[in-house]
């Protein structure tokens, strides 16, 4: 039986949310890498640095210097002395530099990884030789994706023009320091390229950076090679994919891992990527952090471009030396040093999104130019942090509410600055300007607060010295961005500037007349309604238990600010999908839809106890399927005491279950959380309830820790929640507190695998604090450990049921997709030829000389007895023009009119005059004849044409880059038609089309569209192509063509993302097929620009070989082969069985 399943998996584990990129520029500023080839030798017998005389007296052994985790041995003197000597004779470019020459330092790999067996993995790495393509657009250090292996030699070879231009950079991310004894205090080198080929070798190796200046080179790009040193693994989000990412690039051996997200560029040992997947995910959402901290201000000295793109990223350094504190960021210099551990937060999207305050922290310093008031370095920064957890985490999705008010994940300290309940009376000292800035995101929604900052940072609408104090200028922004006055509520915080508020400021906000601020909240909050329509959510939904009820008090836990107004409840609206059922005055039960997925919303409003104002807060629930439910309620009132047992204690609680609501919380596991914040509260139970799914057949026995007393049942019956009807599910009890021990008097219980058994887990204290926790062992083993919370679920749930996967809110980058450069093609004159002209006066020139040479002084004058007068050129090649250049000798001007015609069809008539040289079409036209008919001269019979030049001005009227990559653009042939990553393009992924290669792809034209354009490399090995649009030809276009100018800064062999051919006139909301079809030689195609929406190709090409890469065609494959394979199950099925009811042998 064939069996089409394995085409169903994946290698390979998909982001969720990061983009790759594919369809959509992603990255578009990258450079690029080829390897040219793996060498063959590795060195051997390499020299130790303690060999070379370097220290005095000579280091005794390896283990004399120091690492991370191993203290130094050896002297200061020593170390120094070696250090001093080996950089003056090693950290330099050679020109004659042998590998027999070199030293390797036993303690060199040791910086970055410890672990011997993986050091040893490293040294059988394979040494290679790699081409570097350098695109100087975005940034000044350029990853090599190598490392210098301690002592080998390393070769680089450059061309002319950038000798002197490149920098080797070797462990940028180590800073240096001469105090240390735990780390090489300088593993740092770096020098000039001074020559078309440099030899170096370091005794330490390291990771190698390429320093250039941000637009060096006047093609943008230079081409290096690179001899030696290994492969490091590398993700750069947009380019690799998580494909590439797990299949290839992270299996690279090599102690570091280098990782750059279009705004963040990082460096770290590879021992902490080495099984990280999502990749794509981590890379949005460190985007998405950049993004948020340039809507609110600029990089410190280090300003974008003014289209908004980034020159230079902020580097994170990880090392295991700090120079101050647990992180630093070096403000003005772009950069952050931090430990190796707070790498796994730039990699690890499900650990980032649950926070990583320090990470976001330290770059937001960055970010702090132009506000915060004196003596608050660590706050103006901390509030954008506010922005980007509201955005990207779920820790406020953990809120709840305990009977002491609200309760927030404890497992982040930073918990409570994320939603305003948990910080609404912070007043002064660091806590004050931190929540005058920060809780403004909560309360009036994170797009006007964005665009607040924005304005208060650079003083946009108001300026300071115009106001007089710092919060007058930042009260009038408010008060503009959220027709607010927050005098009052300023005036509330305990630092001196809060209350300094200036006469003009006082007057102008009185005159507003805007609603004074007072806020207000509940934990269940998510957002608010304002007066004018205006909504906003910034809170996560309010989770609660699935398809089970959940009660509201509304009447409490509202929380208010001191020393401003008082909210009581005042009216609720209907729930969209679920049921609110009033109990009381503020008092709800709540029935949820019964479609899980969905997320249900509704309106709280609050009134205003002194001035009658309403404010209305907008609750939104989720339902979730994981977890326990935990049901506390307080006794206290109901005739329980310290006498009363748990089984008592039970009975009490059902019974106030019919006037009473029990506070819901949500667990994880098999848990009764710690509480005892409110000892007014005591005694109290808490009913823990859900469904445990064991993860194998066998005897399960359980112990408990509890504090106080405790009943525990569990069956997979129902359970009633009665405890007398339910004695025989009772599986142990216990009067008193006890820790977990197996010496606890539990018996062993078989329970199924994939069974669901209903439990519930009841804790009774009486006195402070009280917890409980429920652990178990299999098959009678003496190990016991907590019960996995991902075997618990809610109850009537079970592993059928799947949570809602967090969506953060991501951001990309604008700028990508938008081409910047020049859409102008000029056309190299090689082929052109003089077909007829005007004789010229000196018989000595040539019109097939001068009218292509560019020397615009050059003596063409030609005397003519009458009009018209006609040159007639040949340009060798279909070519698409819309301009032509016809330059006269000034000292003989000219003054005329002229037709243009190409290939006997008139284009049109253009004024001509020695000043005014440019004539412009209406439109693109193909055109290999060209005519250039003079019809007269008001100067005289002559004329002094001295060059011809056709252009094609603009390819596109379009800026948008659709990449060559895109799905549904379709290659004729596997072999013919292929990605290729040696050079600089979209994604870091190209296409080279060979001779016979068709691509084709279906367009739509949007509103704006009326045009499309090609771009891809001018190469010295470039091919001839024909392009065809809606099915009609357009022209020829050569690739090899390089002009004269541009070759003597040639990067290497070609040049990047350049127009190579475009169509205008166009209509606009209409269907084109583009098609290119290689006749010569090798194309590669970066891109397209158009205003367009793509559409797959459907029918196959004439010669009956297309390469489908569309997700179209290899989704319904996928269905069909399902489909098949479930029929054929199907079929066997029914053989065998009617076999065995035959009696017949079956063979399977």
């Amino acid at each position: 039986m064939l069996c089409f399943l394995p085409f169903l998996s994946l290698s390979y584990n998909v982001s969720l949310f990061g983009y790759h990129g594919i369809n959509t520029v992603q990255v578009q500023e990258i450079d690029g890498y080829e390897v040219l080839e793996v060498l063959k030798h590795k060195p051997s017998g390499i020299k130790n640095i303690r060999d070379a005389g370097y220290s005095s007296p000579k280091i005794a052994n390896d283990n004399d210097y120091g690492w991370p985790g191993h203290t130094m041995k050896a002297t200061k003197a020593q170390i120094s002395s070696e250090l001093e000597k080996m950089k003056a004779q090693f950290c330099k470019a050679s020109s004659d530099l042998t590998q027999g020459q070199l030293y390797y330092h036993p303690a060199g790999i040791k910086q970055f990884i410890q672990n011997d067996t993986y050091i040893a993995e490293i040294q059988r790495a394979d040494r290679i030789k790699l081409r570097m393509f350098i695109n100087d657009r975005y940034d000044i250090y350029h990853s090599t994706t190598l490392y210098a292996m301690p002592g080998e030699l390393i070769t680089f070879e450059i061309p002319e023009f950038a000798v002197g231009k490149l920098n080797l950079v070797l462990n940028r991310q180590a800073p240096s320091n001469g105090d240390l004894t735990q780390r090489y205090p300088n593993l740092q080198c770096s020098f000039t390229l001074n020559a078309k080929k440099v030899t170096f070798g370091y005794p330490l190796g390291g990771y190698m950076d390429i320093k250039c200046w941000i637009d060096t080179f006047p093609l943008h790009s230079v081409e290096i090679n690179i001899t030696g040193g290994i492969r490091i693994p590398y993700f750069r989000y947009g380019a690799e994919s998580d494909q590439d990412w797990e299949e290839e690039t992270r299996n690279y051996v090599a102690p570091l891992t280098f990782y750059d997200t279009g705004n963040v560029k990082c460096i770290f040992p590879s021992t902490f990527s080495r099984n990280q997947i999502r990749m794509s995910d981590a890379g949005a959402f460190w985007r998405t952090v950049g993004r948020v901290m340039y809507s609110v201000n600029e990089v410190t000295n280090y300003d974008r471009r003014k289209d908004g793109r980034i020159k230079t990223a902020m580097w994170f350094n990880f090392d295991s030396y700090v120079p101050a504190g647990a992180a630093v960021a070096f403000v003005g210099a772009n950069f952050i040093q931090a430990p190796f551990s707070w790498s796994t937060a730039m990699i690890n999207y499900e650990g980032a999104k649950w926070g990583c305050w320090g990470n976001v922290h330290e770059y937001g310093h960055h970010f702090q130019s132009g506000w915060g008031i004196s003596g608050t370095g660590e706050t103006t920064n901390n509030v954008i942090n506010f922005i980007t957890y509201a955005m990207l985490t779920e820790i406020d999705a953990t809120r709840q509410i305990t009977l002491g008010g609200a309760s927030f994940n404890a497992a982040n300290g930073w918990a409570y600055i994320t939603h305003e309940f948990g910080n609404m009376d912070a007043t002064k000292d660091y806590a004050g300007p931190f929540f005058w800035y920060g809780n403004n995101a909560y309360f009036f929604g994170l797009d006007a607060w964005r665009k607040c900052l924005r304005a208060h940072t650079h003083q946009i609408y108001y300026k300071r010295s115009d106001y007089g104090t710092y919060t007058s200028e930042f009260l009038m922004h408010c008060a503009k961005f959220f027709h607010r006055d927050l005098r009052a509520y300023f005036k509330t915080f305990e630092f001196p500037e809060a209350s300094q508020i200036s006469d003009r400021c006082n007057n102008e906000l009185s005159q507003m007349k805007l609603k004074e601020f007072h806020p207000v909240t509940m934990i269940w909050c998510s957002g608010y309604q304002l007066e004018d329509n205006y909504s906003f959510t910034t809170h996560k939904p309010f989770r609660i238990p699935a398809r089970s009820v959940y009660y509201f008090d509304f009447t409490k836990n509202i929380k208010s600010r001191a020393k401003m107004h008082a909210f009581e409840f005042d009216d609720i609206s209907k729930a969209e999908y679920g049921e609110l059922k009033k109990l009381t005055t503020g008092k709800y039960k709540y029935t949820p839809p019964d479609n899980t997925s969905m997320i249900d919303m509704f309106n709280v409003t609050l009134k205003d106890k002194v001035n009658g104002e309403k404010t209305i807060c907008i609750i939104t629930l989720e339902q979730r399927f994981k977890g326990c439910r935990m049901n506390y309620m307080s006794l206290k009132s109901y005739g329980a005491t310290k006498t009363t047992t748990p089984k008592e204690a039970y009975k009490i609680y059902n019974k106030q279950l019919e006037t009473e609501l029990p506070t819901s919380l949500i667990g994880w596991g098999m848990v009764v959380n710690n509480y005892g914040s409110d000892k007014a509260a005591v005694p109290w139970i808490c009913v823990t309830e859900g469904v445990f799914v064991p993860e194998n057949s066998t005897k399960y026995r359980f112990i408990f820790q509890h504090d106080e007393g405790m009943l525990f049942y569990i069956t997979d019956s129902t359970l009633s929640g009665d405890p007398d009807s339910d004695e025989k599910y009772l599986y142990y009890s216990s009067d008193k507190s006890e820790a977990a021990n197996a010496k606890q008097d539990t018996k062993s219980i078989s329970l199924k695998e994939g069974t669901k058994y209903n439990f519930r887990f009841i804790v009774y204290n009486t006195d402070n604090a009280g917890s409980g926790q429920v652990k178990y062992s299999m098959d009678g083993s003496s190990e016991f450990k907590n019960v996995d919370g991902n075997r618990v679920w809610f109850p009537g749930c079970g592993p059928d049921d799947v949570d809602h996967i967090f969506k953060p809110k991501l951001e990309n980058d604008p700028t990508l997709g938008h081409y910047y450069d020049t859409v102008h093609r000029e056309y190299a004159t090689d082929k052109f030829t003089v077909k007829s002209a005007p004789k010229p006066d000196d018989s000595s020139i040539s019109m097939d000389k001068i009218l292509f040479d560019k020397d615009i002084k050059q003596n063409a004058l030609c005397t003519v007895s009458d009009f018209p007068v006609t040159y007639k050129v040949d340009f060798g090649s279909d070519i698409i023009i819309d301009r032509v250049l016809a330059t006269s000798m000034e000292g003989k001007p000219m003054d005329s009119t002229a037709d243009i015609k190409c290939d006997g069809t008139k284009v049109g008539t253009f004024n001509l005059t020695t000043k005014d040289n440019k004539m412009f079409f209406d439109n693109t036209y193909k055109c290999r004849t060209l005519e250039l008919i003079v019809n007269d001269n008001k100067n005289g019979k002559y004329v002094s044409i001295n060059e011809i030049e056709p252009h094609l001005d603009v390819i596109s009227n379009s800026r948008q880059i659709i990449p060559a990559t895109h799905i549904d653009i379709e290659l004729s042939s596997e072999k013919k038609c292929k990605i290729v990553k040696n050079g600089l393009y979209y994604n870091g992924k190209g296409l080279q089309l060979d001779k016979g290669c068709k691509l084709t792809f279906n367009v739509k034209l949007n509103d704006t569209g009326d045009s499309i354009g090609v771009l891809g490399d001018r190469t010295i090995y470039g091919g001839v192509f024909e392009f065809s649009v809606g099915g009609d030809y357009r022209g020829t276009v050569d690739t090899r063509e390089i002009l004269n100018s541009e070759k003597q800064f040639l990067p290497g062999y070609s040049i990047y993302q350049q127009p190579l051919v475009g169509v205008r006139g166009l209509k606009n909301g209409t269907d084109y097929e583009v098609q290119i079809k290689v006749t010569e030689g090798s194309v590669r195609i970066a891109g397209f620009l158009a205003d367009m929406t793509l559409h797959e190709v459907f029918e196959n090409y004439d010669d009956g070989n297309a390469y489908y890469r569309s997700a179209r065609f290899i989704i319904p494959m996928i269905i069909a082969s399902i489909f098949i394979a479930l029929v054929l199950v199907i079929i066997v099925a029914i053989i065998v069985l009617k076999c065995k009811k035959a009696g017949a042998e079956v063979f399977t």
